[in-house]
């Protein structure tokens, strides 16, 4: 059996068109869905299926390509919004020791409140 395959041959067996278009479409969700939970799973796993998609070969197919850049490029933009929230939140609070005694005022006073809530209408 003969297991070379002509430069003609458009079907590659070695190849997985199932991670293909799950890297495609996993990519893509995680661009559009960049600030939703299911992001930061999706665009790891778009770069892994397209890796995988290989199939042992040394290039990539374009569903392939495209799937790894759209993963890369959400990782990217997921990770700036990490980085941009921590920012915000560390110059809102000023240090991170001051946000849990900051809650801790704002659940006083949510008590203090319920309190005098209950204690006026009964």
């Amino acid at each position: 059996m003969d297991y070379r395959f002509s430069p003609e041959q458009q079907y590659n067996p070695r190849r997985c068109p199932w991670m293909e278009q799950a890297s495609l479409a996993l990519g893509v969700f995680s661009l559009f869905g960049a600030c939703f939970a299911p992001a930061m799973l999706a665009a790891p796993l778009s770069i892994v299926f397209a890796l995988l998609s290989r199939g042992g070969e040394m290039t990539l197919s374009v569903r392939s390509k495209i799937g790894l850049i759209l993963g890369i490029i959400s990782l990217v933009c997921i990770l700036f919004l990490f980085t941009l929230t921590f920012a915000m939140i560390l110059t809102y609070y000023g240090s991170l020791s001051a946000i849990p005694s900051d809650y801790t005022q704002i659940l006083q006073d949510m008590e203090r409140l319920t309190n005098s809530y209950l204690n006026s209408n009964f």
